[in-house]
């Protein structure tokens, strides 16, 4: 089995917490289900291991990047849907999803209203 290792540079320590989670949970979560290591050293995620669970944590992380580059909190939810994109094939259409507006909605007595998509709904 071949050993692999990927560096994701996170664009700021809001967004690493954001995808680490409370405790470094989303991080075990993804280390559990996949058998890779991930290391998280300030902004730099480091992914290791046997070559196919690096990347499929990398295929998943890439896919919540929506989320986590704008320091969006990263549910386990989050998590298990998009490893079930990736195992059905329909990171595609997970992806489409995550960019949709579902929703605007309208604060009393005010012009604008805030964006409802996927996320929010969570």
């Amino acid at each position: 089995m071949t050993e692999t290792s990927q560096t994701l540079q996170l664009p700021s320590h809001e967004s690493a917490i954001a995808l680490a989670g409370v405790a470094e949970e989303n991080l075990k979560f993804l280390s559990r289900h996949t058998g890779a290591n991930l290391v998280l050293r300030g902004q730099e995620l480091s992914i290791y291991g046997p070559e196919k669970p690096v990347e499929r944590v990398v295929k998943v992380l890439r896919s919540l990047q929506p989320y986590w580059q704008e320091a969006k909190t990263i549910s386990r939810p989050d998590l298990m849907t998009a490893f079930q994109a990736l195992d059905t094939g329909r990171m595609d259409e997970y992806q489409d999803l995550q960019k949709s507006i579902l929703a605007r909605n309208s604060p009393r007595g005010s012009g604008s209203g805030e964006n409802l998509s996927t996320k929010a709904i969570y």
